[in-house]
């Protein structure tokens, strides 16, 4: 059992990332500590089962930032419910101060894609759009998933349903914006969204050219990274 002040619910993470975690904890880094859980599943529980303590060290808000933009998957597995109760609790100024700025002034466009839940579990209406149309078009084809989300929980995926999806949100509507993982990602829960109807063509035109864009992101990092290693190794950068 964890002492008073002590976070707790690691028993959930690997050895490595319990000592992430306390020291991520012991000097209030709530992005650190979400990070400390090696996937999105595990960062959301992690955050869920620390709320007060979260709260009562300033850490809430950046931890809870970090558990829902972080991971490299998405949250079709969560309950609905869970992401809206800790969406409940944040101190709306200070969570969209943890993000980046953005420049709308006036009611905007955001798209979400969806590849995949059936009945109550396909995601329409959950946190995370983008206002681009070609990232959202890029979730919506990207995930070759060999399950499916029901509202009974996990089945063979037989028929994926890829869509896109449209909303029109003001800028006090945002809880937050993120570009983190350049994906221009809002988290906003939109009242109406639409079907745009996009067909599985435009769908995948939009996908490679999103993933163009990624790969040669990617690339840059990794010239970087090399250059960087060389400068210090050997004083020099290949060429």
């Amino acid at each position: 059992m964890a002492a008073k002040g002590e976070p707790i619910g690691l028993d959930m993470l690997e050895p490595y990332g319990v000592k992430r975690a306390r020291e991520a904890w012991s000097r209030c880094d709530g992005a650190a500590f979400a990070d400390a859980g090696n996937e999105n599943q595990t960062q959301i529980q992690l955050v869920a089962c620390n709320v007060r303590g979260l709260i009562e060290r300033g850490m809430y808000e950046t931890a809870l930032l970090g558990a829902l933009t972080s991971g490299t998957v998405n949250h079709a597995l969560i309950d609905r419910r869970v992401i809206d109760f800790l969406l409940s609790k944040v101190n709306r100024e200070k969570f969209r101060a943890c993000g980046s700025p953005y420049e709308h002034v006036r009611p905007f466009t955001i798209y979400r894609g969806v590849s995949r839940g059936r009945g109550t579990a396909r995601r329409v209406r959950g946190w995370s759009w983008t206002d681009s149309l070609d990232i959202a078009c890029w979730f919506a084809m990207s995930d070759e998933t060999i399950y499916d989300v029901t509202d009974t929980g996990v089945v063979a995926a037989t028929d994926i349903n890829r869509a896109v999806y449209s909303a029109t949100v003001s800028p006090e509507d945002i809880y937050c914006f993120s570009n983190k993982r350049n994906e221009q990602e809002y988290i906003v829960k939109p009242k109406q969204v639409k079907n745009l109807g996009i067909d599985v063509g435009e769908m995948t035109t939009r996908q490679h050219r999103e993933g163009a864009k990624r790969q040669l992101r990617h690339q840059i990092q990794m010239d970087n990274k090399l250059a960087e290693h060389a400068m210090t190794e050997f004083g020099a950068v290949p060429t």
